[in-house]
């Protein structure tokens, strides 16, 4: 209930507007009731021009309903009716409500709380425990009521907690979420080490949608327009790279597809997979699959043309071999690592191979004798790729590791490897063997 004590005058509009004001305070309060208690009156300060002073009235709850003595026990509760005293002044141009509002004290909680455990006791018939609890706490006449507030009023602030806490979870994972697109997204600040705002690259020319499964490796054409994308759906799929269009499925192998390699004059197309084989595909004849290589004695994850007449492979049997094209036997087996040998490369000169293994180390060999000219270690796990560095990007390694060399000096293959592991680093070694750059 609310008292307002008005003045003849209550067709203006700016009263209305005060009443409509007065109302949402109000509403305000009663949202406030059940949770707050009051530290003081509240004070409605009221200012005209046509006032030398401001006008300070006071609004008093009524707790339980007697507001006789217009003060406030800061322990009780707000209530939800009280009386409100306000004096209307002429042209009013003001308007502050000024109050303190603070959450209930803990003696009121445990009230509440030992309230709310006598009526889950008695629900669910521990008389004993009921009386014991009844005779201890301060609630000696508590009688549970299935009308009165606290009845179930454990379960259902469980149900808050644990809804709070489900919610607090996904909040959190969301959080995680962001903080992660914040620093691996490309060009983010936060993704680089100096925070440099990097412009993002041009958008893709096409989108090529056909494999029905993770793709493995994409390979481009030495010559022409063409890209040539494996997958573990067990085909190759040949794609025009000018204008995006599906040319073909090259199918054969029986596994997933791992990796595929165009020869140095673009003719033919070499794979391997799951199934133990590689298989040499004819890009003049329609890619047609006019040979099969058998040798390995487990998946073949790797395989590359070494110079026009040969080609390598890399396989989980923990070997290297070379196969002469020509006739398809296997000409040479290299053992060296202990596990899975996952990638295998050659040189610009086709005079060395390098490889990386499970086994954490990377080794470089000599492609005639089979002979191994480096082990590489000091990856902290799986290292996934490997390659010689061609030569025309010593410079830059100068550059990046901080000598000074002069371009015009004599340069080989095979001064410097490149390397990346599942440790989250990439290194780079030189021909002595050292880790340069990390």
């Amino acid at each position: 209930m609310v008292v307002l004590l008005l003045r003849p005058f209550t067709r203006s509009p700016k009263l209305l507007n005060l009443l409509n004001t007065c109302l949402l305070f109000l509403t305000l309060l009663d949202l406030f009731q059940k949770t707050y208690t009051l530290t003081q009156p509240f004070h409605l300060l009221i200012s005209s021009p046509h006032l030398s002073c401001c006008n300070n009235v006071s609004a008093w709850p009524c707790p339980h309903r007697q507001a006789k003595d217009r003060t406030v026990n800061p322990s009780i509760l707000f209530p939800k009716h009280f009386l409100l005293f306000i004096a209307i002044i002429p042209h009013i141009t003001k308007l502050h409500f000024k109050f303190t509002l603070i959450p209930p004290p803990l003696s009121l909680c445990f009230y509440r709380s030992e309230k709310a455990i006598l009526d889950f006791l008695s629900s669910q018939g521990y008389s004993q425990s009921f009386q014991a609890l009844q005779a201890e706490s301060n609630n000696s006449d508590f009688t549970p009521n299935p009308n009165d507030r606290h009845h179930n009023l454990l379960a259902k602030k469980w149900t808050s907690v644990i809804r709070l806490q489900k919610k607090i979870i996904e909040l959190e994972g969301k959080i995680e979420q962001f903080q992660d697109k914040l620093k691996n997204t490309a060009f983010a600040p936060k993704a680089s080490k100096d925070s440099k705002l990097l412009l993002p690259s041009a958008p893709s020319l096409h989108t090529l949608n056909q494999h029905r499964a993770p793709i493995t490796k994409v390979c481009f054409h030495n010559i022409h327009s063409v890209i040539a994308t494996a997958s573990e759906d067990m085909t190759i799929k040949i794609w025009d790279s000018e204008t995006g269009d599906f040319e073909k499925t090259l199918k054969g192998h029986t596994k997933a597809v791992h990796d595929i390699c165009f020869d140095p004059k673009g003719q033919f197309l070499v794979s391997c997979s799951s199934d133990l084989t590689v298989r040499i595909w004819d890009s003049q004849n329609d890619y047609k699959n006019i040979k099969t290589l058998h040798g390995h004695d487990h998946s073949i994850s790797s395989v590359c043309f070494l110079g026009p007449d040969k080609i390598v492979s890399a396989s989980r049997d923990k070997t290297i071999k070379i196969w002469e094209f020509s006739s398809g036997y296997c000409v040479k087996t290299i053992s060296g690592h202990s596990e899975w040998v996952r990638y295998v490369s050659v040189s610009e000169d086709s005079k060395l191979l390098i490889t990386a293994s499970n086994d954490q180390s990377v080794r470089v060999w000599d492609a005639n004798t089979g002979e191994c000219k480096h082990d590489l270690r000091g990856h902290d796990n799986v290292v996934e790729c490997a390659l010689i560095a061609p030569i025309s990007t010593y410079q830059h390694i100068y550059n990046l590791i901080g000598i000074n060399q002069r371009s015009s000096q004599p340069q080989t293959p095979g001064q410097f490897f490149v390397s990346c592991s599942r440790d989250k680093t990439i290194k780079i070694w030189d021909s002595s063997g050292q880790a340069v750059f990390t």
